[in-house]
């Protein structure tokens, strides 16, 4: 397989920039460790996955499901522990912009709580 490489999460909502600036950080660690659990059992069902790293640069799409939609801004941060467990996974050699060419955010509302989550796909970056 190659990219574009789709991660998807049902029913996980990563906390927003207003949440994690408030949070103490024993409870940011215990969401970061469980988002990196999630990343690591999504990507270990990807069928004939592609060899990472990933070639740099990426252009990363964050879809994230929900009945009541975040503020561009909080929505926007809540891909950090997601892009982080990427790295930790070594789906991406680094998260910094030489390998993420372009981070794109979306929301998208959803009518029930069943069908909340969120999505990260990985494509290649076009000249």
């Amino acid at each position: 397989m190659t990219l574009p490489l789709r991660l998807d999460f049902p029913g996980l909502l990563p906390s927003g920039l207003n949440k994690l600036m408030r949070m103490p950080w024993q409870a940011r660690g215990r969401e970061r460790d469980a988002i990196l659990i999630e990343v690591r059992c999504v990507l270990s069902q990807v069928p004939n996955p592609p060899s990472f790293p990933l070639p740099a640069p990426v252009r990363v799409v964050y879809t994230r499901r929900a009945c009541k939609p975040m503020d561009p801004d909080n929505a926007s941060s809540s891909v950090k522990h997601l892009l982080d467990a990427a790295v930790r996974c070594g789906i991406l050699e680094d998260d910094s912009p030489e390998f993420i060419g372009e981070l794109v955010s979306r929301q998208v509302r959803v009518p029930h709580k069943n069908e909340q989550g969120c999505t990260l796909a990985f494509e290649p970056m076009t000249p």
